[in-house]
């Protein structure tokens, strides 16, 4: 496990809330990758390399989605269950590197 390094958790919230609510099936994968995309897109914080790593990878999953069966499989993206896996593993990730408080 990795050691615990004060990153600024707080300022991890809202990723936290919008990846808990996808999981949860409180939100759609259309209002994440809404969401989280504008987060990511306006966010300047200057993450120390793991916590940066995590929501990069986790941007470019949402990149993947795709909504359509018939072009997801034309652009080789990922489904709403693939994408929320991939938000469970992003979530674990972070509680790892950046423990909430």
């Amino acid at each position: 496990m990795a050691e615990f390094v004060d990153y600024g958790c707080d300022s991890l919230t809202p990723y936290r809330a919008l990846l808990q609510r996808f999981v949860s099936g409180d939100t759609s994968a259309e209002t994440l990758e809404h969401n989280f995309l504008a987060q990511y897109k306006r966010d300047a914080t200057n993450w120390p390399e793991p916590v940066f790593r995590l929501l990069e990878d986790f941007f470019f999953d949402v990149d993947d989605y795709v909504a359509d069966d018939g072009l997801r499989a034309q652009v080789n993206g990922i489904d709403a269950a693939q994408l929320r896996a991939k938000a469970v593993l992003t979530l674990q990730r972070l509680a790892e590197v950046a423990p909430e408080d």
